[in-house]
């Protein structure tokens, strides 16, 4: 069941086998924040790649929920079929806030709260939850930016890591013990079983400087892309593995 604020955002969305994925962009200014908490980034990003980087430093705070938030997350149905659609929810990029904008139908624009309250209705509404690297990144994000906002987490995706229900996360099964699990990444994964890698004329890195610029409809047609492809991997495994596990 819905209750409380934000039911009427995430009206048609809801899926029984909920694929999702998020992107995320640095959101604090380094100038603003105590020299103790800038010191933290710039130790981070000088272990990352070099003391005078500012990209470093930008991507240390675009994958930190205390840095960063989410401006889009794609959800789709994992039962459907190959075509089923899929839906972006969006964090407009300052000067685009105006409710006035056009987006296409399957964008949905709202604040960072919103998309947050959003993502755990149709979290505790799903039988299962499908991710690539959930358990690594995004839920852990998407927590700690709710306890930021103040917005329920209302469902547990993190405990127990080796069970495939309520959180079927696809990277736990195809990486860690299978060769190096550096080298597993979607894009990898895709080749391997024939299916359409989602990375194209577009990567992770360079979503913030997308967002800089204002094109969020960039950021959500890739975040699509993703949840497609995680979404026939998904397919797969469901056929080929997980009808031969005890605990599936």
């Amino acid at each position: 069941s819905i209750w409380g604020d934000g039911w009427e955002l995430v009206e048609g969305l809801h899926c029984k086998t909920l694929v999702f994925d998020i992107e995320t962009v640095p959101a604090i200014d380094l100038a603003t924040v105590p020299a103790s908490v800038a010191g933290a980034v710039a130790r981070a990003a000088e272990r990352g790649g070099g003391p005078d980087n500012p990209d470093a430093a930008a991507k240390v705070m675009g994958l930190s929920p205390y840095f960063g938030k989410v401006v889009s997350l794609a959800i789709g149905e994992g039962d459907g079929d190959d075509d089923s659609p899929v839906t972006v929810l969006v964090v407009p990029p300052p000067g685009r806030e105006d409710a006035q904008y056009q987006y296409p139908d399957w964008i949905r624009p709202m604040s960072e709260a919103e998309l947050l309250r959003c993502f755990w209705h149709l979290a505790d509404a799903a039988d299962l939850v499908v991710t690539f690297n959930g358990r690594g990144f995004d839920v852990p994000f998407l927590q700690t930016r709710s306890l930021i906002h103040g917005v329920p987490a209302r469902v547990d995706l993190l405990s127990s890591p080796y069970s495939l229900r309520p959180h079927l996360d696809l990277f736990r099964l195809l990486g860690p013990g299978r060769g190096d699990p550096g080298a597993t990444s979607l894009d990898v994964v895709c080749w391997a079983l024939g299916i359409t890698s989602p990375k194209g004329e577009m990567d992770g890195s360079m979503v913030a400087p997308t967002y800089a610029r204002g094109d969020i409809e960039s950021i959500a047609t890739y975040n699509a892309a993703d949840v497609r492809a995680t979404t026939r991997v998904f397919r797969h495994l469901r056929e080929h593995l997980l009808p031969f596990r005890n605990d599936w």
